[in-house]
């Protein structure tokens, strides 16, 4: 299934109808099937839909794996998160599912579990919305809009702080079970250019980064896809760690990016001030280029993050080289 250059809502139809034979085997089965997550907050905020969540309720594993097989070669992917692909078909079909405290251990499958409950151990409010499937093959089978038509359910005020740009946990101790949490706050703070509620604001001050239950420290390779996403997928990419600095955490998590808090700039060469506010002032201007492109191996997004990055350590060496004259020299060897 191909996304690029499409329009959002003629995307979500087509992809809807290459599936609907596969949403109404399930519901012949006994089975409910809603789209979860991130794609109905985008479908909400009108963007475009990359990554297609559907979680199959009232239905045992193996008989969703009988099922999906009808339509293709089944891939479980994750068949301890009951998490399955169907070759030809870009999409993560799952069941609803309890967690213990971290995401590597025990996870209890549960067909049974409802629909709101389901949606309470999703992070955010704003991604615990769901959508009966069912109800928009039906649309789409009558010729009606489901991007217009559909019923969003939400029970836990997604709507509302979705249209007031805001940021709020479901529940506080499940939002605190995965640390990678705070890091996708973190990158939806630029990406979705919405704010953290005190509340939220709260919890992300004093939240642990160490998995409660395994007692080590959330894997720094979870952390770096999601500060890629706040570099790639942000107009304003300053505002994850401008966030950071304002709940007390940016120390903690980028030291460097802190000592230039209180290094000054010659007013002459650098009005905007601090070496940390030019410093994302530059992240945010490589951020709102757009004429990158592949070269050699890399591709054009491989491009932009390379200079993102460049721009977010481009002055960190004058931490260490300014003098009181405000010079710097050799910063750049020193970085």
């Amino acid at each position: 299934m191909e996304w690029e250059g499409m329009d959002y809502k003629k995307k979500f139809i087509e992809v809807c109808q290459a599936i609907a034979p596969i949403i109404n085997a399930i519901g012949q089965k006994g089975g409910k099937a809603y789209m979860v997550g991130g794609a109905v907050r985008d479908l909400v905020l009108r963007y475009e839909v990359k990554d297609i969540d559907i979680e199959v309720h009232s239905i045992a594993l193996d008989d969703l794996v009988v099922t999906l097989s009808l339509f293709g070669h089944v891939r479980e992917v994750g068949k301890q998160f009951g998490v399955i692909r169907v070759d030809g078909c870009d999409i993560d079909w799952s069941l609803p599912r309890k967690d213990s405290k971290g995401r590597k251990p025990e996870v209890i499958i549960d067909p049974s579990m409802t629909l709101k409950d389901a949606c309470r151990r999703r992070d955010l409010t704003m991604n615990a919305l769901a959508v009966d499937m069912h109800q928009v093959c039906a649309l789409i089978d009558k010729g009606i809009d489901p991007v217009e038509s559909m019923s969003i359910i939400d029970f836990y005020g997604g709507l509302a702080d979705i249209a007031a740009k805001r940021l709020a946990a479901i529940d506080d101790q499940l939002f605190c079970d995965d640390p990678l949490r705070f890091f996708r706050v973190m990158q939806f703070i630029g990406r979705f250019e919405m704010q953290p509620t005190e509340a939220l604001n709260a919890l992300c001050a004093r939240m642990s980064f160490v998995d409660q239950v395994r007692n080590v420290p959330i894997a720094k390779e979870r952390i770096y896809e999601e500060i890629k996403k706040l570099l790639l997928k942000s107009r304003a990419p300053s505002l994850g760690f401008r966030w950071l600095l304002s709940i007390g955490r940016l120390k903690e998590i980028f030291p460097e990016l802190y000592a230039l808090i209180i290094i000054q700039q010659r007013p002459d060469y650098h009005p905007e001030g601090s070496a940390f506010e030019h410093t994302m002032q530059t992240l945010d201007a490589a951020a709102c280029y757009e004429h990158y492109q592949a070269w050699n191996t890399l591709s054009a997004e491989d491009e932009k993050l390379m200079l993102l990055c460049a721009a977010l350590m481009h002055d960190l060496g004058k931490a260490v080289t300014t003098d009181a004259r405000l010079s710097c020299h050799g910063h750049e060897r020193a970085g």
